[in-house]
């Protein structure tokens, strides 16, 4: 099913600008993917003056992929490029806050990777996770934005990833506002998740959320992986994961959350086309689907703008988007109560302006 207009208009106004306004939750977004274009720009300057990043209008012509390896590879080098110390972080993470509150975001778990000292420009986990700390209680004070961290472990590098979950377990202490852990990486360049699951163990022991990309670039089996021997209650993505209905029943008997993110799998090339996105078929089928932007200065589509995809193109009504938003609640690495607090904010303000 295909709409081309907005399929209900709010009392007073159009879906739209009902969506601009409403409180949203986004639980699968990449710090380093919302960097600010005129960011890129001034960071590159005073890095790399030479680079095309630089020009005024790189954000049209850089972005050349058309796999996610391609993506990875770029996304990268804007990375390496602009991020290179923890006063960087430090804007990154304000800008991003900054852009999520003024879309009436009401609360949003954010990842971010680490740059160990065999990487270029590396940066020391304290003085990085500080930066980001620093920013979201900034923020905090400003908006009704609630921020939760979560520091991502490459499936790539399994030896890392005890190391990461405890030294993310130390800043914790001290404060951070670290609520999970996701796995990320190539999918096709390692499976090894028996060598992965010391470390979601030890932040399962810990308290933290268990999140896994799973499903994107490999099939059902990576899913049944970061299920089982992983022990993860989310998975970004899955778009792959209907392949296999043993998979989908599961998801749906263990209220599997899934961060799926239309935008990001169209321009990746995890599927063909928008109407070969399974987000309308698991929801149907009861999963706890919810919808994310992944880096939306990469891919060009905020949250709010993926809202408006769903209800435009395939044929999510404003009750669907409103449980969308409940899914996302649910799913979030929260204790109890503030669950409970967030599901009344969206219920009382989603009610508020029903469909015409």
């Amino acid at each position: 099913m295909t709409r081309t207009t907005d399929p209900a208009p709010a009392a007073g106004g159009s879906l739209a600008q009902a969506l601009r306004t409403l409180p949203k939750v986004e639980l699968h977004l990449h710090l380093e993917g919302t960097i600010r274009p005129r960011t890129v720009r001034e960071l590159a300057a005073k890095y790399e003056p030479r680079s095309p990043l630089t020009a005024p209008d790189w954000h049209e012509r850089y972005w050349t992929f058309t796999d996610l390896a391609g993506f990875v590879t770029q996304m990268r080098q804007v990375s390496l490029t602009c991020l290179r110390n923890p006063d960087d972080y430090y804007r990154l993470a304000g800008e991003c806050f900054a852009d999520l509150a003024a879309q009436h975001v009401c609360y949003a778990e954010v990842m971010f990777g680490f740059r160990g000292p065999e990487a270029p420009y590396p940066i020391p986990y304290p003085d990085l996770v500080a930066a980001i700390e620093q920013a979201r209680r900034e923020a905090g004070a400003i908006s009704p934005l609630r921020i939760g961290l979560l520091p991502s472990l490459i499936r790539t590098q399994p030896d890392s990833a005890v190391p990461l979950v405890q030294q993310a377990l130390a800043e914790r202490e001290r404060g951070a506002a670290i609520v999970g852990i996701d796995l990320v990486g190539d999918e096709a360049a390692g499976q090894d998740f028996a060598a992965l699951a010391p470390a979601f163990r030890l932040a399962d022991e810990a308290g933290l959320g268990l999140s896994a990309h799973a499903g994107e670039a490999a099939g059902p089996e990576s899913c049944w992986g970061a299920l089982r021997l992983l022990g993860a209650r989310r998975l970004g993505h899955a778009t792959r994961a209907g392949a296999d209905p043993a998979l989908v029943a599961q998801f749906r008997s263990e209220r599997i959350t899934l961060t799926m993110c239309p935008t990001s799998n169209l321009r990746t090339g995890a599927v063909s086309t928008l109407a070969d996105h399974p987000i309308r078929a698991f929801y149907q089928q009861g999963l706890a689907v919810t919808v994310n932007s992944d880096d939306p200065t990469h891919f060009g589509a905020t949250l709010t703008d993926e809202y408006l995809l769903l209800a435009r193109c395939l044929g999510f009504s404003f009750a669907d988007l409103r449980q969308l938003t409940l899914n996302a609640v649910e799913g979030a690495f929260q204790p109890a109560a503030v669950r409970a607090t967030l599901r009344a904010g969206v219920e009382q303000a989603w009610s508020a302006v029903p469909p015409a």
